[in-house]
């Protein structure tokens, strides 16, 4: 089942990240919402969670399991959303002229599953567009999608729509033609050169080198207009190691996919007050297997791998300290 999986992960990831790029120039400021966590969502991103959703349900490799996607139908539900519903409908019958808005919205409804903590859930994860804000302000983002198997993150694929294969380009040149990435647990982590070649394109497995004796740059991953170099101890402690740090301006699931692909050598997520409200898991997969399935130490902040048993969120874990060969010993004196 797995490979079917990651097939479908793979076709559907192909088909979101095309589908998000030709709509990107599109949206008018009456086209984006403000949501109750602050983040905006668009007609969009809406629209691609219904189109990924219909394609599990039409791809006869793998059942249609449950859908834990990031948008639901309230957005579309609400009082004053008729507007924005009817902009969201244009959008997916553009792709699928035969689907009505009741069926809209109950695609959205099986794509929004919230698995119990705990329960060892067999479902997909998703986020059609992850780093919405950065898709409106002209950056990086992704499309992603991942299985979990009775509790456990097994397989799935990141579409980067203008984000290039190649590890020597920088992260700031756009692509034309995108990229999709993939990992499987056990199986390794590949790239497929070209979004729109889906399943059918051909595979190159991802493999962190080792780091060279000698080599001091660290390239750290930060989020697109974090403002500094040194946010916090971390760099400093960093520093006191050795390190000679190299910011580059990544985020969202792009940022697993420079890891995997060694242009940047290490992510540092800060775990937030102890209040604070446990991330989402589609915020972390599939880019925490790709990473991991290309040789990357991932890690929250606490030194603990990372639970996605614990419903739609990460109850047990906080923050992330994801690294490269050869960083691990300059993490391990940063309090």
């Amino acid at each position: 089942m797995i490979s079917e999986a990651l097939d479908t992960a793979l076709d559907a990831t192909a088909l979101s990240g095309s589908f998000v790029r030709r709509r990107r120039n599109e949206i008018g400021d009456e086209d984006i919402l403000v949501k109750e966590d602050d983040s905006p969502v668009t007609i969009v991103d809406i629209a691609a969670q219904v189109l990924m959703r219909l394609h599990i349900e039409e791809d006869v490799r793998v059942p249609a399991l449950p859908m834990c996607g990031e948008e639901s139908p309230e957005t579309l539900l609400a009082s004053d959303a008729d507007r924005f519903r009817s902009r969201v409908l244009e959008l997916v019958q553009s792709e699928k002229p035969s689907i009505g808005e009741a069926e809209m919205i109950a695609l959205l409804e099986r794509g929004s599953h919230r698995p119990e903590p705990g329960s060892g859930p067999t479902c997909w994860i998703c986020d059609p567009i992850d780093g919405t804000r950065r898709y409106l302000s002209g950056h990086r983002y992704s499309s992603c999608l991942a299985l979990l198997l009775d509790g456990e993150l097994t397989c799935g694929a990141i579409a980067c729509p203008d984000l290039g294969h190649d590890p020597s380009d920088p992260v700031t040149e756009p692509s034309d033609t995108g990229s999709l990435y993939c990992a499987s647990l056990g199986g390794g982590a590949h790239v497929i050169v070209g979004l729109d070649e889906g399943s059918a394109g051909r595979r190159t497995r991802l493999t962190l080198p080792e780091r060279r004796e000698g080599d001091q740059v660290i390239r750290v991953a930060r989020s697109v207009g974090a403002s500094g170099l040194r946010p916090s101890h971390v760099w400093e402690g960093l520093e006191a190691n050795g390190g000679i740090l190299e910011i580059v301006h990544i985020d969202n699931q792009c940022k697993y996919v420079a890891l995997a692909t060694n242009r940047v050598d290490c992510i540092y997520q800060h775990a937030g007050a102890p209040d604070a409200e446990p991330s989402c898991i589609w915020d972390f997969a599939p880019g925490v297997l790709l990473a991991s399935e290309a040789g990357a130490e991932v890690l929250d902040r606490d030194g603990r791998s990372f639970d996605f048993n614990q419903g739609a969120t990460l109850l047990s874990n906080r923050g992330l300290a994801a690294n490269g060969p050869g960083i691990r010993g300059f993490f391990s004196t940063v309090g």
